[in-house]
């Protein structure tokens, strides 16, 4: 690992990168499952997942703050329990990246292709495409790709925070029917790992910043 890197990421655009990856896909792809599995109960579930990733989030930046080389996840297992420990952090690392990447091109697919049917025969393509081009634009500099990164952050804050917007304004209006339906604890439990899905990225901002 080459060390000693030039830091040319500033303290606004780590925060950005950790928030893009917080809100990201996950977003806006899962809380109709979260929703199914716990019902009325969901609120519980994003504010239990949302500790968790506290937790994490605060574990990965005092790990981050001891160290000035990079390798992120696999350096800091690496130094607390050894190489082969090391190793299974780090191909567990890619293989949830490309896994996650998959979920949210079948994803971003879905929408383009219920919203325009006829693109759905090219889905696999315009998700290759879209992949194509982000690797692109990461590969032309980091401070290139810090600009895209606050870019899509905004657009994708912009909505989030219309929705939060109307759904107070709606929620003021209109009381809503509480369904008597209980939720048990493993279905809330379930809940709460969809969500911890939906979170991941917030430990970005410290891997980028380690």
């Amino acid at each position: 690992m080459q060390e000693g890197l030039k830091r040319a990421l500033r303290t606004p655009e780590v925060l950005f990168i950790g928030m893009n990856g917080v809100i990201g896909g996950g977003i806006f792809l899962l809380p109709g499952q979260v929703s199914a599995l716990a019902g009325h109960q969901a609120p519980w579930s994003y504010l239990i997942a949302g500790l968790v990733a506290i937790m994490i989030g605060l574990s990965f930046a005092e790990a981050s703050s001891m160290f000035n080389e990079t390798g992120g996840s696999y350096m800091y297992a690496e130094r607390a329990m050894g190489r082969t420990i090391a190793a299974s952090v780090g191909w567990m690392s890619w293989l949830t990246l490309i896994v996650g990447w998959a979920a949210l091109s079948n994803g971003l697919m879905g929408y383009v292709t219920s919203l325009v049917p006829s693109l759905a025969p090219a889905k696999d393509w315009i998700a290759a495409g879209v992949i194509a081009a982000l690797c692109l634009l990461n590969s032309l500099g980091v401070r290139k790709g810090s600009w895209a990164v606050i870019f899509f952050s905004i657009v994708k804050l912009i909505p989030l925070a219309l929705l939060v917007i109307v759904g107070l304004f709606i929620y003021a209006h209109h009381t809503p029917a509480v369904s008597a339906l209980s939720h048990s604890a493993p279905q809330i439990s379930k809940a709460v790992l969809v969500l911890i899905y939906a979170y991941g990225g917030f430990e970005m901002a410290t891997v980028q910043q380690g």
